[in-house]
């Protein structure tokens, strides 16, 4: 699996930083003032077992910017720059102008604007071709063709946002393997290991990818062949996809995103003292981000052979549904009390209904799907007056590119903005890319990446990464502010900055899970199993690794923060009569009412706590462990 993505913010990000690129692409506005965006772009994938398909030969990255705001897009940019070696992630930095809309595309593998490049790049034509006749391979020469794509809207209430996006490849992957390389009579006809082997490949495939939407030309399908050296196979990769097999031929060919294609393909065997010989397959399924295996005894019998798509190498990101800002004109059926959603525009048609009125209780929302809402400014599910009542099951499913930017008065902010009574609460889900700026809704308040305000429900298994948060109080990377258990949670990635309203005494309760845990009544809530890494935290007061204040009468175990760094922000000292205080790298500030207390359990830790006091003087602690003396 392999995805390449990108986040960008106003402030550089902390992931990977590597080679920095700087463009000025704004066009000139009258009265508009120009933001600075920059992109940090990182490589996401499980442990690579092979050379080929590792993502690391993409080492190009170009870039193309264009202004559509008006009826006809136009290019405003363009450039390149190159992931360091061995290097998964780089960052970019584009001035855009503020007020404007725009599209990003992205393209990146190991061509640059010059050599025999297979893929052409070009922004102002708005495409990219490929010339299928510079795939030919000279025992000599090997030129990965790997390449990731992805096209990001970037809306005016963005810019200065931080956002991302995640890069796929465009192509689909054929390999030929055969289990027979080892055989005496084919080590005597093509030499040891294949070193007299060569193999041509021959379909049709499609030339032009068009960079504002990532469709493909469909009139562009061409049959093409394309020469490979057996041996240049065997030495720099070694492992097919298949244990018991070698690879003989690899082949990237582009392919339309959406849609499952069908080919006929064609393997020439020739080299060394053996007949030439033919491996003729029809109806192989070839798909976007997806390889096709091809294999047998390739070598001394073509019958056989068996034909494989292999989602292993598919990222599941990349076929999901991506929101376009629509509304669906209606919700799914509710049966036996459970209704499943599957598409972002489902979502926000229960954010529609929920925010009118309608309460779904009794009702367990379940996602059926991952859903990617492209960054485009969402809608919380429930309001401060009208909140969800129902049950939400994530079911282990991914929710990605949340943002959210609030410019009318006090409001709760997250995926769900309001939360009461739920019997089964939120559990099972997680969230990757998460931006949230509510500094232009004044006294807004209850912040958080799955929920703003939860009250008499319960949250568990909740996973939130790349969060960034503005806002200005209680507010955290999964809750703001939390009435019920709060369970095996993780939050990685976290940057939550607190400010204060001159008009109120803010800037108070932020942490990487909750801003605000509040008390139990007459019972004992649990926070167990939660957990976070780096964390970055500016505030007033009342900030903690995890958790902003911790009230009375709940119960903490499990708990564990590493690499945290809190800042006070001393400059808005003239904003309120308080005093900052109330940090630490767990638990900011404790509750207490007559006898009741915190009851701390056991396993609450936290490695490497960085505190950055009003002064701007710097205290480190390396580890420590929470016990009941500090509740008290």
């Amino acid at each position: 699996m392999m995805k390449k993505s990108f986040l960008f913010t106003a402030a550089a990000s902390v992931l990977c930083l590597a080679s920095c690129s700087q463009d000025d692409f704004a066009p000139v506005q009258d009265n508009n003032e120009n933001g600075n965006v920059t992109f940090t772009v990182s490589l996401n994938d499980k442990p690579a077992t092979r050379a080929f398909g590792d993502g690391l030969s993409a080492k190009n990255l170009a870039y193309a910017v264009y202004d559509v705001s008006d009826t006809e897009p136009k290019l405003a940019g363009e450039g390149r720059t190159e992931f360091s070696a061995n290097s998964l992630s780089t960052t970019l930095n584009i001035t855009l102008a503020n007020g404007r809309d725009y599209r990003i595309a992205f393209f990146a593998s190991n061509q640059n604007e010059e050599g025999n490049n297979v893929y052409s790049f070009d922004a102002q034509n708005k495409k990219i071709t490929v010339d299928y006749s510079k795939t030919h391979l000279t025992a000599d020469q090997n030129v990965d063709q790997d390449c990731f794509f992805n096209v990001l809207q970037v809306n005016k209430d963005q810019i200065g946002s931080s956002l991302s996006v995640t890069l796929n490849r465009p192509v689909a992957q054929i390999n030929f393997g055969t289990a027979d390389l080892g055989e005496d009579a084919v080590k005597a006809a093509y030499g040891e290991n294949g070193a007299n082997l060569r193999t041509t490949l021959t379909t049709t495939a499609y030339t032009t990818l068009y960079l504002l939407d990532g469709s493909v030309d469909l009139d562009s399908e061409e049959e093409f062949t394309t020469t490979t050296p057996a041996k240049i196979i065997a030495e720099v990769d070694g492992i097919f996809p298949v244990d018991g097999y070698d690879y003989v031929h690899c082949a990237y060919v582009l392919v339309p995103k959406t849609e499952k294609s069908v080919a006929e393909v064609i393997l020439t065997i020739t080299g060394g003292t053996a007949v030439p010989q033919t491996v003729k397959v029809s109806n192989v399924p070839l798909q976007a981000n997806y390889r096709t295996n091809i294999y047998g005894n390739l070598l001394t019998s073509t019958t056989d052979i068996t034909v494989d798509k292999d989602a292993d190498w598919s990222d599941p990101d990349y076929n999901i549904p991506i929101w376009d800002g629509s509304v669906a004109n209606s919700l799914p059926e509710t049966i036996d009390g459970v209704m499943e959603l599957s598409t972002p525009a489902q979502f926000a048609k229960l954010a529609q209904e929920v925010n009118n009125g309608n309460k779904f209780q009794g009702v367990t929302v379940k996602l059926a799907a991952d859903i990617n809402l492209n960054n485009i400014n969402w809608t919380p599910i429930g309001t401060n007056n009208k909140p969800f009542e129902g049950s939400f099951d994530g079911q282990g499913y991914t929710i990605s590119n949340l943002s959210i930017i609030q410019y009318n008065n006090a409001a709760y902010a997250g995926f769900f903005g309001n939360v009461n009574e739920s019997v089964d609460g939120l559990k099972n889900v997680k969230i990757d890319g998460i931006n949230i700026d509510v500094r232009k809704a004044d006294g807004a308040t209850d912040v958080g990446g799955l929920a703003g305000h939860v009250f008499r429900s319960p949250i568990a298994n909740i996973s939130v990464k790349n969060v960034n948060i503005q806002s200005y109080r209680r507010t955290g990377g999964v809750v703001g502010y939390i009435y019920g258990n709060l369970d095996d949670c993780y939050a990685e990635n976290v940057t939550i900055d607190i400010m204060l309203d001159p008009t109120n005494d803010n800037g108070d309760k932020a942490g990487a899970i909750a801003g605000y845990c509040a008390e139990a009544g007459s019972g004992v809530y649990t926070t167990k199993n939660n957990s976070a890494k780096n964390v970055s935290i500016s505030g007033f007061r009342d900030l903690g690794g995890l958790f902003g204040m911790m009230q009375y009468t709940r119960s903490m175990e499990n708990n564990t923060a590493t690499d945290v760094t809190i800042t006070v922000n001393a400059e808005r000292n003239d904003l309120t009569s308080d005093k900052p205080e109330n940090f630490g790298a767990i638990v900011g500030r404790w509750g207490k009412s007559g006898n009741s207390i915190v009851i701390v359990g056991e396993n609450n830790s936290f490695l490497n706590y960085t505190f950055v006091d009003k002064d701007g003087n710097k205290i480190e602690n390396q580890s420590g462990i929470l016990t009941q003396e500090d509740a008290k």
